[in-house]
Formats: structure tokens, sequence, C-alpha cells
């Protein structure tokens, strides 16, 4: 679909972290290898610190609440666990919340001074998660500010060369809470390369882009401001809420007014919150489309970039979809890994979504948490199958969207099984 892609690799020492608006601010083994990253097998839950929870080697489990006044930090070892070396420079993990006592944050960074950042906000007793980038020396830290649950599953590292370029602070780009207010249907163009110390030759930046004060429920999409506004979203939202979303964003490459800059649209009038973690250089291991393309939506008269798997029907409790991802939308025939949105809408009841190369077992992680009747994203960097598909296992009844914006290269796994294999055990019903 897409005739250009934009080139660059990743790899990081540095957390990708969501700047937040209430603070100052069985082990899986690599199966294959491109550039600087590699994607393990399968997800594996390193951090659960619920009552009973159960990590990939059976270490940072049951430990209680984290935000405690006793313990408002934890530290969790990643290099040598789950297939990930001692050489991995930065993992890439799914943290969740769940059972929350009051609204607050965490915070995701590699160890040390804590930086006045977050990962992702929450309400008490809601159960939430955010995908982030975060560089190793061998463990990594969270800091909750109020009393919670925490849950880290980790789904890929890399190794290398210095790549990724962090910044020694997230800078915030933009914030509208100091101005107007977008209305509906309204882009902010937002100078991302050159400034706040991005280096003008940047192919592409972290972002965490948040939504605050929304006058009624919408949806944003991030884009390169010399390409149209895709048929995707990055984030959802309802009226009044405060949430946030990572994206791996490419800025415009030509003409004057659009170089250098990411276009956000929003469906709903509301504030935007823009802030950068770091950028990319121009060579490497992932490729970037011009712009997401959606390759799933399950609801009714709905599209996609290439009409297939368009309007398939709710997905039921405790279904697997087996998702197509190679050789569609601009997609090629082989890649390793897939850089997705994962959206959830309509749900009948609470549950969540665990998304895992095909050929695989199910594994025992989530990657979106929701609410009955909510709609809520995640970032998703998930392998691919030998066929070149993902699964998507759903707890609860469902409609699914699912954007990708970029690949991993490298060549599909080795297996003879292409089929979505279910868990060797019962599924949770409850969000985990």
């Amino acid at each position: 679909m897409f005739s250009r892609r934009r080139r660059f690799a990743l790899s990081a020492a540095v957390a990708v972290v969501l700047t937040a608006l209430t603070a100052v601010v069985a082990p899986a083994s690599p199966v294959r290898a491109a550039g600087t990253f590699t994607a393990l097998a399968s997800p594996a839950r390193l951090l659960d610190t619920r009552g009973g929870g159960i990590t990939v080697d059976g270490t940072m489990s049951g430990l209680g609440l984290i935000g405690t006044a006793n313990r408002p930090t934890v530290t969790v070892p990643v290099r040598g666990r789950a297939g990930v070396p001692a050489s991995a420079t930065a993992v890439v993990v799914n943290v969740t919340v769940t059972g929350s006592q009051a609204g607050g944050y965490v915070t995701l960074w590699p160890g040390g001074v804590r930086p006045e950042t977050s990962t992702l906000n929450y309400d008490a007793g809601s159960t939430i998660a955010n995908a982030a980038v975060v560089g190793t020396t061998g463990s990594i830290a969270l800091y909750a500010s109020s009393p919670t649950y925490l849950i880290v599953d980790v789904t890929g590292y890399f190794t290398g060369s210095d790549v990724f370029v962090p910044l020694a602070t997230p800078q915030r780009l933009a914030d509208t809470r100091q101005g107007r207010i977008l209305p509906a249907g309204s882009v902010l163009e937002v100078q991302a390369v050159g400034t706040a110390g991005v280096p003008s030759q940047a192919r592409a930046v972290a972002l965490n882009v948040t939504v605050t004060g929304a006058r009624a429920p919408g949806y944003l999409t991030v884009h390169p401001c010399d390409a149209r506004t895709p048929n995707a979203s990055n984030l959802n939202f309802d009226t009044g809420q405060t949430i946030a979303n990572a994206v791996i964003a490419a800025p415009g490459e030509s003409g004057e007014d659009d170089t250098g800059k990411v276009c956000i649209f929003t469906s709903a009038t509301t504030h935007v919150i823009v802030d950068v973690a770091g950028s990319f250089a121009s060579a490497g291991a992932l490729d970037m489309l011009v712009a997401p393309s959606r390759i799933l939506d399950t609801r009714p008269g709905a599209t996609t970039g290439d009409g297939q798997y368009a309007g398939v029907g709710s997905r039921s409790a405790g279904s697997i979809l087996k998702l197509p991802v190679t050789g569609r939308v601009g997609i090629p025939a082989a890649v390793q890994a897939v850089v997705l949105n994962v959206t959830v809408t309509g749900a009948r009841g609470p549950g969540y979504i665990t998304a895992y190369p095909s050929g695989r077992a199910r594994p025992e992680t989530s990657n979106v948490n929701f609410s009955t009747a909510q709609t809520i994203p995640n970032a998703v960097v998930a392998g691919v199958g030998p066929d070149g598909s993902v699964c998507l296992f759903t707890s609860a009844t469902t409609d699914l969207i699912v954007d990708v914006a970029g690949y991993l290269e490298g060549a599909l796994p080795t297996g003879s099984s292409t089929s979505c294999t279910p868990s060797s055990t019962t599924p949770d019903p409850e969000p985990t």
C-alpha cells in the first residue's frame, strides 16, 4: 500500500517514559534476531506482586503492594531471565497496574535517581497497562505514587550500538493547556526534531501523547505531517479522562512546512500534551510505514487498509484470533516482529488481551486490560510466527481494532506449527 518507508534502528539505554500529569512528574528463549533487536519466542512475566502471582522463573512474585511508605519502589532483575542475555542494553516491556488503592502514577526507569516522569496514570481500583522501552544495566526500577499491585511482562530486548539517542531528561514539546483547547476535527502540528535536544537528522522519535480534559469521547491519530491522516488511531479516550499511550512516530520529511513535524488529529475537543524521550538514527532493524495502517477491525461496516479482516464480528470470551500480518499494507513477507496499536472497544465485560506469535502456546501475560464498555488502546511490539501471523486471545467478548505502524527486520522463525495454541492452564477470567 505504501511505497515509501522510514528506516531506523532501535537500541536504547534509557526508558521510553510517559510524562505524568499528576507528578512532577517455562522461560521463553529468543528465536530470531536482526540488527539490534531480538524478539522472545513468547512474552514472559518478570514481576507480579499480587498474592499468588506467578512469574517465568518463580522470583519477583507475591511481593504485595508497591507504593506504600515502606516500599515505594521495586527493582526487577531482567538480564539472565526469560532468555534476556547479559549483553542486553534495553528491554521492551508491558507494565500493568491493578488493585490500586488510590489514583496515582508509575515511573519506570533503568535505576539510579528517579526521573520526574511516569509511564502510566491510574485511578483507584483501575487495571491499566502501557508499553515501554527501558534501558538496563541488569535491572529496571518501578516507582508507584500510591499503593498498587504491579505486573511486568517482557517481549524482547536490544543489544548493540547507541543508535537510539536518549534525552538526558524527557522534554515537553506541546501542551495545549497553556493556550487554546484543540477543537474536534483539528490537527496539532508539533516540531519533533531539531528542537528540545532532538537532533535535526533524527528519523523518528519516541513520544508520549497524553489526553486530558476531553469534552467528549474520541481518539487521536499521530502521523507524519507530509502524509494524510490514516485510518488508524493511537489513543482513545472518554469524556474528562486523562490517559496516555506510547507512540514511535516518523516526522515529515518533505516540504519546508512539514519537515521534522508530527501531526496529531483529534476527533473530539480536548487538551493534548506531547513529550519526547529520545530519537532514532537512520540505519538499522526497524522500518516504519509512511503512516499507520489498519489491519483488523471487527466492528460491523468497518474498513481496513487492504479490505481484509474488516467487519468480521466481535471476538467471543476465551477465543483466539489468528491475524496474518506479513504481506499486508506494506509489511514484507518475512519480518521478526511488528509494531502494533491494539484497541479494545465495546467490551461486554472486564477482561484482557494477549498478543503472541502463532505456533506458540498462549503465554500467561497480557497486553491490554479493559473494563465493561471501555475503549482503550495499548502499543504492542509483537513477534510473529512461522506463517507471519500474530495470535490475539481475548478473555471477554469485545470488538478489536489493530493498526500496524512498522516492523522489525529479520527472517520468520522456524517451526512446523502455525496454529494459535491455547494455554495449558485455564484462562484467568479477571484482568491480568
